[in-house]
């Protein structure tokens, strides 16, 4: 069972007793707490129309995990969150505001940075126009050669089902551009030493750390062995620089290398430069 039907649920539990045991007497001391608890349940109810209302939009939101998706609901706030694995969209519900927010977030092949962002900044910008829907359509600025974030606004009152479905199906047919495939990059550091990496979007498939033309360590946290699923203090430490400098939304020509490369340097314990 729903865990937003629990409130409504127990007072109800609660009164239906009430309510049978006062028609039965029907005396001012039994109406009276009938009287009182309709109060706390319409009060209930009125709280959780907002969660109700969020809820029946779940199935065109998580298509295929509606029933066991987890909604995030911030009582301060006023707010209810969901997060739709499959699609990779983000939806939140704000009450206070009466707005309704759909977002994701889309990739690009650095290699076409910055060609491709106004490609498709313009397409995303077109089909939301198309849509003949009330909303406003965001996208965020070139800040990274790999990425770009995207957000649908509408109100409350044009959050139907039917808009819903449909300006999802809108974005995941603009998600069909998102750049797919491995990008091999390297980082230069002091001491002669040069990090080589295999990653996919924001994910690490493999590191390897090289100095002075020898390869002194090899990372992959899904390896084959478990010496190249265990990282040492140095490449972690690269890591969090990186991380920090946002290294890994910069990647330009100048760092990124093809894929033969890098595995004939994995493959190999001296680099043949």
């Amino acid at each position: 069972m729903n865990k937003i039907l629990y409130p409504p649920l127990i007072v109800i539990g609660i009164c239906i007793p009430i309510y049978i045991y006062a028609l039965i007497d029907r005396s001012v001391n039994s109406i009276a707490p009938m009287a009182l608890l309709s109060l706390l349940l319409l009060f209930v109810l009125w709280k959780s129309m907002d969660n109700f209302w969020f809820h029946r939009r779940l199935p065109v939101m998580c298509p295929k995990q509606y029933k066991k998706v987890r909604v995030e609901i911030d009582s301060y706030s006023q707010t209810g969150d969901v997060y739709d694995e499959e699609s990779e969209i983000s939806y939140r519900y704000d009450a206070k505001k009466k707005v309704f927010l759909m977002s994701r977030t889309m990739y690009m092949n650095p290699f076409r940075y910055p060609k491709e962002y106004e490609e498709r900044k313009y397409q995303f910008k077109t089909r939301i126009e198309q849509l003949r829907i009330p909303i406003y359509g965001w996208i965020s600025e070139p800040k990274s050669t790999i990425r770009f974030d995207t957000s649908v606004r509408l109100e409350k009152k044009y959050a139907t089902p039917e808009n819903i479905k449909k300006i999802r199906e809108t974005i995941l047919d603009l998600a069909k551009n998102d750049y797919s495939q491995n990008v091999y990059s390297k980082f230069v550091f002091e001491d002669n030493l040069t990090l080589y990496m295999e990653t996919f979007r924001y994910k690490l498939v493999k590191a390897m750390l090289v100095q002075s033309d020898v390869v002194v360590e090899r990372y992959s946290p899904e390896g084959d062995n478990d010496a190249s699923q265990i990282i040492s203090d140095k490449l972690a430490s690269l890591f969090k620089e990186m991380c920090n400098q946002q290294q890994f939304d910069k990647l330009t020509k100048d760092n990124m290398i093809d894929k033969l490369e890098f595995y004939q340097i994995w493959n190999n314990t001296v680099c043949q430069n």
